[in-house]
């Protein structure tokens, strides 16, 4: 390979490409034509080059061999030349075979001829062996070895590839279109690894990229790629780069002579993918390369990364972006991907519309709510987000909708399940349908809160979405610990008061907390703040009915506290207003288990706070079921105080607001177990209320009539918890109106009969606080009676 008059030309003609590169690419080719300096044969040469799709060298070899060469490089140590692969301007590539001792293989060499180049271009030539050294991906050709002959000529040995350019392996192997699409993204795929190391191609084509028999794409030929251009350096370099410009492939700001980046390569890709898909047919692909080979680079794609994602959206039957935005594009291709889950969701919401249509006809924002939604549907997971949660939430807040509710919760839980098993495979889907059973199980029967008594379906619901988030949570999903944390603050509720089983739900909330605990301050948004809420308000019931006054102070601090960690937004609204008044209701009735009249004295203080709070609330928000709810609470339990004070006066009026607040609700939310919980304890202290005023006759029916409501409930129910220590303590309290009233003999009976009762649910461990403390007072009274003493000489319960 000795320089003689052939380099010579060679040299010319490459010096002569260089200068018209200077020139707009119109003028070029006339510009060399012109050349009177150059001899017919560079002249021929240098128009060749100019018109050249860059493959005049291939590193790595695929193609026939040409002729024989005499000028073969001598072996290099380590490897035999067998025969020539391809040849250039620049050089050429051999087949060799590699002899070492510890194996044996194939590789491509390739040589450039020092003589024949500019010094610019040898340099750009060794470039090209520290370039290559850097990509190991199976989708480029790897660099084995480089340096120099003993004649000073440069090579680096490149991974033979036994296949065939791109544009023969469409011609021959007529591959289908997911074939060609597999292979376009193993190219892709090689272009974004070399972009994620700071490596340009600059010349990807048909003719650049190998094809294997086993379908896997090389791409080769990084002789002209560049490092990339950091903000700030030079983005120049010799004329001579601007030689590899293939027709149709190179981006239009290199043919104006402009620094290459990643954008460069991005558009040789959106023209390589219209090469290989064009006469498919598909008007999404051919948006895809339109939108990567876009004349101004800031309307390509950002990096193949983004090309790619485009593709698989393309595969999965996704919407395709670069194609169309429009919703019922989109829709249409939900609906071609989810045919099953369109037909069943379908039916259900038929179902859910016929439930609904009396109740959201009488509420004009629940239907403006409903049709602003039925407009932004244009998926189902859209319906399903608005069904479960938007749409609940509305009615949440609406009077009169239990039943509206109810059926929602009927209608939706076949659906849910349905949709969870669905789409198992998408943690967010899932998610969502888990938070869909919670808002099912408060509807049916969470205590605290307006709800159906349906306990049973609850823990149901609340099984099914414990299942689904704690697989959620062992995936590290931030979203599945506050929903399996709101999950057991609402199971502890229903053990507390649905179950009796104080000690159970405390070990529940216990868990509740620790749950939430996990996730980190940045992780807590406003879902994980109205979960810390329940578990707060579920902690505060248990020392409520513990008598745990100490527990009930804490407790309401952290309520107090934790307000001041909500979004700023949110630490004036509706929750932080009702959030302030309970914690006047829970820190009154910790001052009256203070048993002293002073502790009395301070509850009935912040009971009446309470009730202003309350009746300001209402006045906001009218109606407000919740509102409404804590006030006939509020009323209740500071009726007692006022009563144990003997200030009648007061006791009235709050039990009036009591039993005023609670029908109300009644008229409106007959089917809701809380209210008709509430209507027969407030039954109850109207009749201890007409006792401690004298107006016997009046007392023992009111009281007659509530235990003839409770048995009602305790008939047939094989786990009444709840019934059973209503029962204790309502024979209790008619026990002492019957001692007031001088009935000696009912008295005691009833007093027996209460008695019985508390052990029975102490041996089923569910006795409660507030009922246990009665009993030192029915011991004492149930001994007066087996001595005979008079009912004067009997004791109040306390």
């Amino acid at each position: 390979m000795t320089n003689g008059p052939s380099s010579s030309i060679e040299k010319l003609a490459m010096e002569a490409v260089e200068e018209a590169l200077d020139l707009p690419s119109s003028e070029r080719r006339a510009a060399i034509e012109a050349r009177e300096d150059l001899s017919e044969q560079a002249r021929s040469l240098a128009l060749q080059m100019l018109g050249s799709d860059g493959q005049a060298i291939r590193t790595g070899g695929a193609g026939s061999a040409l002729p024989p060469d005499e000028g073969a490089p001598p072996d290099l140590p380590g490897y035999r030349i067998q025969h020539l692969l391809g040849r250039g301007g620049m050089g050429a590539v051999w087949l060799a075979e590699r002899v070492a001792r510890d194996f044996e293989h194939k590789v491509a060499i390739k040589v450039i001829k020092p003589g024949v180049l500019l010094d610019t271009m040898i340099e750009r030539f060794r470039r090209e062996r520290q370039i290559l050294a850097q990509l190991n991906h199976p989708n480029i050709a790897i660099l084995h070895d480089g340096g120099e002959t003993a004649d000073g000529f440069p090579f680096i040995v490149m991974e033979y590839v036994q296949g065939v350019t791109l544009r023969d392996w469409l011609a021959g192997a007529q591959p289908d279109l997911a074939r060609k699409i597999a292979l376009f993204r193993q190219i892709a795929d090689a272009v974004e690894f070399a972009h994620q190391n700071l490596i340009i191609h600059r010349d990807l084509t048909p003719g650049n990229v190998l094809v294997t028999d086993a379908d896997q794409a090389k791409l080769i030929d990084f002789g002209i790629a560049s490092l990339q251009v950091e903000d700030g350096e030079s983005a120049g370099g010799s004329r001579f780069s601007g030689f590899s410009l293939t027709p149709g492939y190179a981006a239009p700001e290199r043919t104006q002579g402009l620094a290459s980046n990643t954008l460069t390569d991005i558009f040789s890709l959106g023209r390589i993918l219209n090469f290989m898909t064009g006469t498919a047919k598909q008007p999404e692909l051919a948006a895809i390369a339109a939108k990567a080979s876009a004349e101004n680079p800031e309307d390509r794609y950002a990096g193949a990364g983004e090309l790619i994602e485009d593709i698989d959206r393309f595969c999965n039957g996704e919407p395709v972006p670069a194609f169309s935005s429009a919703r019922g594009y989109r829709w249409r291709k939900f609906v071609a991907r989810e045919k099953a889950l369109v037909g069943v969701v379908s039916a259900a919401l038929v179902g859910l519309v016929l439930a609904l249509s009396v109740t959201i006809f009488s509420y004009t924002q629940a239907e403006r709510s409903r049709a602003v939604a039925q407009q932004r549907f244009d998926d189902l997971r859209e319906l399903a987000r608005y069904q479960l949660f938007d749409l609940y939430d509305e009615l949440d807040n609406v009077v009169g909708n239990t039943a509206a509710r109810a059926a929602l919760a009927e209608q939706s839980q076949g659906y849910l399940e349905e949709l969870a098993a669905g789409r198992s495979d998408d943690p967010q889907l899932q998610l969502e349908t888990a938070l869909g059973f919670l808002r099912l199980a408060q509807i049916q029967g969470i205590p605290s809160a307006p709800q159906l008594g349906e306990d049973e379906k609850a823990i149901a619901n609340l099984g099914r979405a414990d299942e689904l988030l704690s697989a959620l949570a062992a995936d590290g999903i931030p979203g599945a610990f506050t929903g399996f944390g709101l999950s057991k603050a609402l199971r502890a509720r229903v053990l507390l008061h649905g179950k009796s089983k104080p000690k159970e739900s405390a070990k529940v909330a216990a868990e509740a907390r620790e749950l939430l605990d996990r996730l980190s301050p940045d992780q807590r948004d406003w879902p994980w703040y109205l979960a810390q809420r329940e578990v707060r308000l579920t902690m505060l019931e248990i020392a409520d009915l513990a008598l745990d006054r100490d527990a009930l102070i804490d407790q309401s601090d952290l309520m107090l506290s934790d307000m001041a960690q909500w979004p700023i937004d949110r630490r004036d609204g509706f929750e932080a207003g009702l959030d302030r008044a309970r914690i006047d209701y829970y820190r009154a009735i910790a001052e009256h288990n203070r048993g002293t009249m002073p502790g009395y004295a301070s509850a009935s203080l912040l009971f009446q706070s309470a009730e202003a709070k309350y009746a300001e609330l209402e006045r906001q928000y009218p109606n407000d079921p919740h509102v409404l709810y804590w006030r006939v609470w509020n009323a209740y339990v500071g009726y007692a105080t006022a009563a144990t004070m003997e200030d009648y006066r007061a006791a009235d009026a709050l039990l009036s607001q009591a039993i005023q607040s609670n029908d109300q609700l009644l008229t409106i939310e007959e089917r809701d177990d809380s209210l008709i919980f509430l209507a027969d304890n407030l039954l109850e202290a109207q009749a201890e209320f007409f006792s401690y005023q004298g107006r016997h006759a009046e007392a023992l029916q009111a009281m007659n009539a509530m235990i003839a409501r409770v048995s009602k409930r305790n008939e047939g129910n094989l786990d009444a918890g709840g019934a059973s220590r209503d029962m204790a303590y309502s024979r209790a309290i008619l026990g002492s109106i019957h001692r007031r009233a001088g009935n000696r003999a009912q008295a005691c009976a009833n007093f027996t009969d209460a008695a019985e009762e508390i052990e029975a649910l102490r041996q089923a461990d569910k006795l409660p606080g507030y009922i246990e403390s009665l009993e030192a007072g029915l011991k004492a009274n149930i001994a007066k009676c087996r001595s005979g003493a008079p009912t004067s000489a009997m004791r109040e319960l306390s």
